[in-house]
Formats: C-alpha cells, structure tokens, sequence
C-alpha cells in the first residue's frame, strides 16, 4: 500500500542526505601513510582530528562504495550520547538479527534519463537511496559545501510509477569548514513533481546545526572527534497536512557521513528517542 505523495517526497528528501565520500586507504589504519595520500579515484585526503571537517577533508569519489548495516525494524537510539571522564560516546557497534547490509555506490549523473532536468549540473553525482538501486539522490560536491539537488527513479517508467522531486536551488547539507555551533537554513520549492507516478509541489524548509563532537563506535571501526549533525526538515504541499523529519548524521573527518539516525514522522525535534532507520558504516 503506498503512502501519500506528501509523506513520500519528505521521506525521499532525507534520504538522500550525506552519502558515501571514502577515500580507498586501509579503513585499519588510524591514518593513511603518507604514500596512499592521493589514491585512484582521484581524492586525497589526511584527518588532522582537529575536531573540524574542512573542505579538503570532505572528498567525494564517483564509483566509490560504502558499506551500510541497515536497521530492518525502528530502534531506540541514545541521540546525547553517554559522557565518559568527560568525553562524548556514541555506542553502536552492537549490530541486531534483522539488521541488512546495504553498499552504496556513487554513480555519475551523465547518462541519466533525468539529467537534462538538473539545472546545477556541474559537480553532481548519484547516490542511491534504497537496497534496490531504484531511487536516487542527486547530490552535489562544490567547494565549500555538499548538497542535494533532489531525486529521481533510475528508469523513466519503474512498475511503482516515475518518481522526480528537483529542487529549485541546491540545498546545502553541510557548508565547510564545520565544527560544532555552525547552522544554517534553506527554503526550497518542488514544481511539477511526481512520487511514484503522483503528482507533487511542495515547499520545504531545512536547517541545519552542528550539535556536539565525540567519540563513535561502529561494529568494525572507532572514530574520534566524530561532529554530530542534525537536519529538520518541515515540509508543507499542497495537497496534505504539513509534516516533519529529523536526521542525525555522524561525519568522520575524510570519511563523511559514516553513522546516521532518521526519526519518523512528525518530529521535529532533534531529541528523539525512536528513530525510524538506523546506518552505520560496517563491513
């Protein structure tokens, strides 16, 4: 049974946050040698842990892959955190039965069908935004900032209805450099938009604010000085009650997003305690 357009487009809108920026070194490590500083897919990169995400320590690398679990149920999630001799943890290396192991693999924007219809072509690339592959993020790298574009299906006609959502100018998930105190909000518009082959139009605000730093525990890594981000997002159509969502992204300096919580419907608070879906970065 299909949700409605309304609650479609929203939930699609935060999917498409953040998305794989690795760069290729031993993950093992606990910084690249000096010699794998540059790598094959083009990016460089060296974290300094200084507790601020630069721009140069935010690469993006078309063909790139990140490895996701992928929570198959909601979960409850401890946003603060726990205060150990005065330092922050996040703790979520404890992965559940029903957790799903999903890679994401950026992909170029050329090529696609809907790609004449990105106005802010220039540095965007693809993300996919489900295990199947069948809806992507448009997503651009530029400097001093990572955005989205919108959405897009990855075939024209899928079987569940062409879905379309761009945007009319880019919104900015996270300006750069970033350290904790930094916000910022945008007012973006969807016209003639389609979700799942239903039409759409709709305003969105989105701000954005950098919460707290810590430590971060995954299943099969630890990283330190980890920024914690939140994104509200508030949309209202015109077809529909106004609604709301949250995001917690954690951003690893040189790696991206490698930790994310998505609250569900209705919240408009960062300080929820059942989140919706839950990623971290794992193998």
């Amino acid at each position: 049974m299909r949700r409605s357009a309304t609650a479609l487009a929203l939930s699609i809108a935060l999917g498409a946050c953040g998305g794989p920026n690795y760069p290729d070194w031993d993950m093992t490590d606990e910084l690249p040698p000096a010699s794998r500083n540059s790598n094959s897919n083009g990016t460089s990169c060296r974290p300094d842990l200084d507790g601020v995400i630069a721009d140069s320590e935010l690469p993006v690398a078309v063909g790139a892959t990140a490895r996701y679990f992928v929570s198959g149920r909601a979960q409850v999630v401890d946003v603060d955190g726990v205060l150990i001799e005065g330092a922050r943890v996040w703790d979520l290396s404890t992965v559940a039965d029903d957790d799903r192991l999903l890679a994401v693999t950026t992909s170029a924007l050329g090529g696609s069908w809907f790609a004449d219809r990105v106005e802010q072509a220039a540095d965007a690339y693809l993300v996919p935004l489900d295990a199947s592959g069948g809806l992507l993020g448009i997503m651009q790298r530029r400097p001093g900032a990572l955005a989205t574009l919108g959405s897009a299906s990855a075939e024209p006609d899928p079987p569940d209805g062409q879905t379309l959502l761009i945007y009319d100018a880019p919104v900015d998930l996270y300006r750069l450099p970033l350290s904790v105190g930094n916000s910022w909000t945008s007012e973006v518009e969807i016209r003639d938009g389609k979700v799942q082959g239903l039409p759409i139009a709709a305003r969105q605000s989105w701000r954005v604010e950098a919460l707290r730093e810590g430590q971060l525990v995954l299943p099969d890594l630890t990283f330190e000085r980890v920024l914690q981000v939140a994104l509200f997002v508030h949309q209202e159509a015109v077809v529909g009650q106004p609604t709301d969502w949250v995001q917690i992204s954690f951003l690893a300096e040189c790696y991206g997003e490698v930790a994310r919580f998505t609250s569900q419907l209705g919240v408009s608070s960062a300080n929820f305690e059942t989140a919706g879906e839950v990623r971290r970065l794992g193998f």
